[in-house]
């Protein structure tokens, strides 16, 4: 059964500027290097939740291993599942290099108004209709 709390209230902490991640990006990478032992990060936190969550949440979970653009009006961000395949119970390798298109962190809305995104970013559409061919497979750990 769910919580009656969200879940990300797990992660709630009064606001402190002092705290914030761009003062204490030393504390992180502290936190980060100090790790030593496999289970020192629960990869996949939820996992005795997934059979209580509703069906709308775990709809198209073959995308999850999808390897695609996410598109959003103007904003287009690529899914990398091979980066983070341990949160899907897969041994992690070093993952290939990532194509990056600087120009599309350069689309600015202003002056846009009238664009038509379907057409414009047609390509990424394309290649997010046809995310079924690109699911990352990993070994199973």
């Amino acid at each position: 059964m769910l919580m009656d709390v969200p879940l990300g209230h797990g992660w709630l902490d009064a606001f402190s500027v002092s705290h914030n991640a761009t003062h204490v990006l030393s504390a992180y990478r502290d936190a980060l290097d100090s790790q030593r032992h496999e289970d020192d990060v629960v990869w996949q936190p939820y996992n005795e939740l997934m059979a209580s969550l509703p069906e709308y949440c775990t709809n198209g979970q073959g995308s999850w291993l999808s390897t695609c653009p996410l598109i959003c009006f103007h904003i287009v961000e690529w899914h990398r599942p091979e980066r983070v395949m341990r949160q899907f119970g897969m041994v992690q390798v070093v993952p290939p290099n990532c194509a990056y298109d600087a120009q599309l962190h350069r689309i600015e809305l202003r002056g846009h108004h009238h664009q038509n995104w379907v057409t414009f970013h047609a390509s990424y559409i394309n290649m997010w209709e046809n995310r079924g061919d690109t699911i990352a497979t990993m070994q199973i750990e």
